[in-house]
């Protein structure tokens, strides 16, 4: 995880090829992640004070995703309330957007 840490796309593939081993780590060794990689991997507690680390790396990843939209629409917003660009080009991009984000 360590060595993947600023690469999201590796660290998803990882999360992907080894699910079971990061379906259930405890809640100090999750602390030792969050720390070492700078995330707060929001965890689902399970029983005993385990966690899945697949499930935490994804709500994660989705959690960025929103905040990305979310300041994009911002963005969006900023500049047809400035004048710079129109209504319709707004629209346009967001539409653009969206599509390039279901990939």
């Amino acid at each position: 995880m360590f060595k993947y840490a600023g690469n999201e796309k590796a660290m998803d593939e990882l999360m992907k090829r080894n699910s079971e081993v990061y379906a259930s780590i405890s809640d100090k060794d999750i602390a030792m992640i969050e720390t070492f990689l700078n995330m707060d991997l929001r965890r689902e507690k399970k029983e005993q004070g385990v966690v899945s680390v697949c499930k935490a790396w994804d709500d994660h990843y989705e959690s960025g995703r929103r905040k990305g939209r979310e300041e994009g629409r911002n963005i969006l917003y900023s500049l047809v309330s400035k004048g710079y660009i129109s209504k319709e080009t707004a629209a346009s991009t967001w539409q653009e957007w969206q599509g390039k984000d279901m990939q």
